[in-house]
Protein backbone atom coordinates (compact mmCIF):
# COMPACT_ATOMS: atom_id res chain seq x y z
CA UNK A 1 0.00 0.00 0.00
CA UNK A 2 1.18 3.51 -0.80
CA UNK A 3 0.13 6.70 0.98
CA UNK A 4 -0.67 9.62 -1.32
CA UNK A 5 -0.60 13.31 -0.38
CA UNK A 6 -2.75 15.54 -2.57
CA UNK A 7 -2.31 19.29 -2.18
CA UNK A 8 -5.13 21.78 -2.02
CA UNK A 9 -2.54 24.35 -2.86
CA UNK A 10 -2.86 28.06 -2.20
CA UNK A 11 -1.28 29.97 -5.08
CA UNK A 12 0.50 32.99 -3.69
CA UNK A 13 2.96 35.70 -4.62
CA UNK A 14 6.68 35.49 -3.89
CA UNK A 15 9.42 38.07 -3.99
CA UNK A 16 12.13 35.56 -4.91
CA UNK A 17 13.01 32.02 -5.90
CA UNK A 18 14.18 31.46 -2.30
CA UNK A 19 10.70 32.26 -0.94
CA UNK A 20 9.18 29.82 -3.42
CA UNK A 21 11.68 27.12 -2.38
CA UNK A 22 10.86 27.69 1.27
CA UNK A 23 7.14 27.21 0.63
CA UNK A 24 7.68 24.02 -1.38
CA UNK A 25 10.04 22.63 1.26
CA UNK A 26 7.37 23.25 3.90
CA UNK A 27 4.68 21.49 1.85
CA UNK A 28 6.93 18.50 1.20
CA UNK A 29 8.04 18.31 4.85
CA UNK A 30 4.41 18.32 5.97
CA UNK A 31 3.51 15.46 3.62
CA UNK A 32 6.57 13.43 4.60
CA UNK A 33 5.76 13.83 8.31
CA UNK A 34 2.41 12.20 7.51
CA UNK A 35 4.24 9.28 5.87
CA UNK A 36 3.18 10.14 2.33
CA UNK A 37 5.14 8.36 -0.38
CA UNK A 38 3.56 9.96 -3.46
CA UNK A 39 3.07 13.74 -3.45
CA UNK A 40 0.70 15.22 -6.02
CA UNK A 41 0.61 18.94 -6.80
CA UNK A 42 -2.13 20.59 -8.90
CA UNK A 43 -1.29 21.66 -12.44
CA UNK A 44 -1.64 25.39 -11.75
CA UNK A 45 0.68 25.54 -8.73
CA UNK A 46 3.70 26.37 -10.89
CA UNK A 47 2.07 29.68 -11.87
CA UNK A 48 3.63 31.09 -8.70
CA UNK A 49 6.92 31.10 -10.60
CA UNK A 50 5.61 34.08 -12.55
CA UNK A 51 4.87 36.10 -9.40
CA UNK A 52 8.40 37.40 -8.86
CA UNK A 53 7.81 40.41 -11.12
CA UNK A 54 4.51 42.35 -11.30
CA UNK A 55 4.61 43.18 -15.04
CA UNK A 56 5.14 39.48 -15.72
CA UNK A 57 2.22 38.15 -13.70
CA UNK A 58 -0.12 40.61 -15.36
CA UNK A 59 0.52 39.06 -18.80
CA UNK A 60 -0.07 35.37 -19.62
CA UNK A 61 2.46 35.50 -22.47
CA UNK A 62 5.10 36.93 -20.16
CA UNK A 63 4.20 34.39 -17.45
CA UNK A 64 4.73 31.45 -19.77
CA UNK A 65 8.03 32.89 -20.98
CA UNK A 66 9.26 33.64 -17.44
CA UNK A 67 8.33 30.16 -16.25
CA UNK A 68 10.50 28.60 -18.94
CA UNK A 69 13.56 30.41 -17.59
CA UNK A 70 13.02 28.61 -14.28
CA UNK A 71 12.43 25.13 -15.70
CA UNK A 72 15.85 23.73 -14.78
CA UNK A 73 15.89 25.09 -11.19
CA UNK A 74 12.26 23.91 -10.81
CA UNK A 75 13.09 20.36 -11.92
CA UNK A 76 16.25 20.36 -9.80
CA UNK A 77 14.33 21.43 -6.68
CA UNK A 78 11.78 18.64 -6.99
CA UNK A 79 14.40 16.06 -7.96
CA UNK A 80 16.48 16.88 -4.88
CA UNK A 81 13.47 16.84 -2.56
CA UNK A 82 12.31 13.48 -3.92
CA UNK A 83 15.76 11.98 -3.39
CA UNK A 84 16.20 13.55 0.05
CA UNK A 85 12.86 12.26 1.33
CA UNK A 86 12.73 9.06 -0.75
CA UNK A 87 9.31 9.94 -2.19
CA UNK A 88 7.72 10.27 -5.61
CA UNK A 89 6.41 13.65 -6.69
CA UNK A 90 4.15 14.74 -9.50
CA UNK A 91 5.09 18.39 -9.78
Amino acid sequence: MIKVAVAQYDVGFHQSWQQYQHKINSWVDQAVKQNAQLLLFPEYFSMELASFDEPVYRSLDKQLEAMQTLLEPFLDLYRKLAIKHQVYMQA
